[in-house]
């Protein structure tokens, strides 16, 4: 609908009318109905044009967000992939030290296993004598902390 030439016919009817040419009061009616139609296109237009800009603006949010959560979501993935690489060298590492604790476990049998047969003693003698020097040990602390509180006591 082109607005221009209906304000022209609006124009045209007013100098018509302010120059005092006779006019019918149909035609008075018609040009009220036509001021109307116009004011009412001019609405409709500006609320049109005002639902393009916000639509424009929400597309443009809306492009902005998915960037923002392609960006985040590249940030979690690099993340992920430095914690899986982190992860695998620590299970490593307590792999290399679980087996090395194994090894010199199994190296401390051995050597105890050869000193008890250089000595003349089986294995669980050379355990039963270890065991019975850290109760000696525990013993003489004990001896040890008690003189220290009667000493304290007598002073």
């Amino acid at each position: 609908m082109n607005i221009e030439t209906y304000k022209n016919i609006i124009d045209e009817a007013d100098n018509k009318i302010m120059t005092g040419s006779i006019v019918t009061p149909q035609y008075v009616k018609l040009l009220s109905t036509l001021r109307l139609a116009v004011d009412g296109h001019r609405k409709m237009a500006d609320r049109v044009n005002d639902m393009h800009r916000h639509f424009a603006a929400l597309k443009q949010e809306n492009a902005d967000l998915r960037a923002e959560v392609a960006s985040k979501e590249n940030v979690v993935a690099n993340i992920k992939r430095e914690h899986r690489a982190e992860m695998n060298g620590a299970r490593r590492q307590a792999g290399i030290w679980k087996s090395k604790a194994k090894r010199l476990e199994a190296l401390k049998e051995e050597n105890m296993k050869l000193r008890a047969r250089v000595s003349g003693r089986t294995y669980q003698h050379r355990l039963s004598d270890a065991k019975k020097d850290q109760e000696a040990v525990a013993a003489a602390r004990l001896n040890a902390i008690a003189k220290a509180k009667r000493l304290e006591a007598a002073v």
